[in-house]
């Protein structure tokens, strides 16, 4: 996101006074224009599905983590193109939980900070859009792949400057790699291939 980045910032959580700390802390960000919107109710919210791209939601677990842990994952099947960014209290260990559950990443509520605040939720943002497409990229990348592992001649595709992107299976049944490696300096990083 650019630096006169928008989005809309979706609480969730029981509290009026840190709905209300959150949104004038967002309304002083300096490097985006969030709007804000509180939701106490998780259940309507999910059965509503408002979640957009470029929004973020902020889900508050400082009260009972163990079934808005579950939310997490809830969250992230029922909209998908919302990162979801944690509350928690002092305990950094649910932060961390909260993000092998699905959580873009979470906010410590003693060490929020106007910019750090920001930051976070333009970062998740961005790292959610990136993780969208690369799930999108990755089923034409693996038929490629197969394509090209399937062919009887060798391939290998050169960028410009001479970087390897990409070598068949062939490739290396005919040594290649290992004559191009001797006359030249290249940085391998072979795709993945599908078995």
């Amino acid at each position: 996101m650019d630096e006169n980045a928008t989005a809309t910032v979706r609480f969730i959580g029981r509290k009026e006074e840190d709905a209300q700390q959150i949104s004038w802390m967002l309304s002083n960000a300096a490097s985006a224009n969030f709007s804000f919107e509180h939701v106490s109710c998780l259940e309507n919210f999910i059965e509503a599905g408002r979640g957009q791209n470029g929004d973020v939601i902020i889900l508050d677990i400082t009260e009972t983590s163990g079934s808005h842990l579950d939310a997490i994952s809830t969250l992230s099947a029922k909209i998908p193109q919302t990162p979801v960014v944690v509350l928690t209290d002092d305990d950094e260990t649910v932060g961390r939980e909260a993000i092998r559950q699905g959580a873009q990443d979470y906010l410590v509520k003693s060490q929020l900070t106007t910019d750090g605040m920001s930051r976070n939720l333009l970062n998740a943002i961005q790292r959610h859009q990136g993780h969208q497409r690369n799930a999108e990229a990755a089923p034409l990348l693996d038929s490629a792949t197969a394509v090209l592992n399937r062919l009887p001649i060798g391939v290998i595709l050169v960028t410009a400057d001479s970087r390897i992107l990409f070598f068949n299976d062939k490739c290396c049944q005919l040594k290649v790699l290992q004559v191009l490696q001797a006359r030249a300096r290249f940085c391998l990083s072979p795709i993945p291939q599908n078995q």
